[in-house]
């Protein structure tokens, strides 16, 4: 901060009053001659032109929580991202409740779901943030107070915040993910057991064909998006990966996919959503599941919207796991 012309204070180096120029430090306060804080002419003239004034550390400060502050800087970049991405999720829920006035209940429970994940994502966001500021004013506090990077090194209290609030911008970051990736692959279907030994024309065709089979005059467009996984030399066929244009017709082509084992054509082919690597894990809980319950004797029972359930007449009995909630 530059010196207001007229006022006077002792510098902080050379105990000298600080007449006419001089630049106080934002940490302990003091004021320093130009010469004393080794500033040119030319720098100080520059901060003088700016309004508000700029923000100056002297050489003792600095050395105290320099280090600290470009840490906690670090931090609070990942909060800005965080919150710009934020920004881009409020932007898509906007579009999927444009998309809910359809009348189409399958988007409404994919709305609701994903609302959840991102409301989450936002507490997590102003919970880093309060993080960020209260560790800012603890370590210039302490800088005021004197202490040594040595002895801010022993305080336990803060490197252990410090430290959790890293983990949880981590665990953040990993949920965040996880909801991106699932509404990347909501509307994809993963088809197993088709040979790698037909050219790609006669996939396409193969592909058309069944669905075809399948849904009869229901139509709808998709995009062939590839194999999964590497090449190899093997018997087994790498999974096929499609992505449709309409949620629905996805929804009951995977209604229909038992439908396939009628036919001797299609009947080493298998059709499944394109599960991310935790659904894929939570599914096989579910699964693990199902068969122990056929094992005590249990009839009927089945998965369903993420739970294993039986039904008793025409009311559905969940067995294991908790439904989606749908306002």
């Amino acid at each position: 901060m530059a010196m207001v012309a007229g006022k006077q204070a002792p510098c902080g180096k050379c105990d000298n009053a600080v007449k006419e120029k001089g630049l106080q430090c934002e940490v302990c306060l003091k004021w320093f001659h130009l010469n004393c804080a080794e500033i040119p002419e030319a720098v100080y003239r520059g901060i003088c032109k700016v309004q508000g004034g700029l923000k100056w550390l002297c050489e003792a400060c600095d050395k105290k929580v320099g280090k600290m502050l470009v840490h906690l800087t670090e931090i609070a970049e990942k909060q800005d991202k965080a919150e710009k991405r934020m920004t881009e999720l409020d932007n898509e829920i906007l579009e999927l409740r444009n998309e809910l006035r359809t009348g189409k209940q399958e988007l409404k429970n994919r709305m609701d779901s994903f609302e959840a994940e991102v409301e989450g994502a936002k507490k997590e966001v102003d919970h880093v943030g309060k993080g960020v500021e209260e560790k800012i004013m603890k370590y210039v506090e302490a800088a005021k107070q004197g202490l040594t990077k040595e002895q801010l090194d022993k305080d336990k209290g803060i490197e252990v915040q410090v430290i959790d609030s890293i983990k949880e911008d981590r665990e953040f970051q990993l949920r965040l993910t996880e909801a991106m990736e699932r509404d990347k692959r909501k509307n994809n279907v993963v088809i197993m057991g088709l040979s790698e030994n037909m050219t790609e024309q006669e996939t396409k065709e193969f592909i058309e064909e069944m669905f075809t089979t399948m849904m009869e005059r229901e139509k709808s467009r998709y995009e062939i998006k590839g194999r999964i996984g590497r090449s190899v030399q093997s018997n087994k066929c790498r999974p096929m990966r499609v992505e449709f244009e309409d949620p629905v017709y996805k929804r009951n082509l995977m209604k229909r996919a038992n439908t396939l084992k009628r036919d001797s054509k299609y009947e080493k082919i298998f059709l499944s959503p394109d599960l991310t690597r935790k659904q894929q894990e939570e599914d096989k809980i579910l699964r693990d599941k199902v068969k122990e319950y056929k094992s005590q004797g249990v009839e009927g029972v089945k998965i369903n919207k993420g739970c294993v359930i039986k039904m008793e007449g025409s009311k559905r009995v969940v067995l294991f796991g908790e439904p989606p909630s749908i306002d």
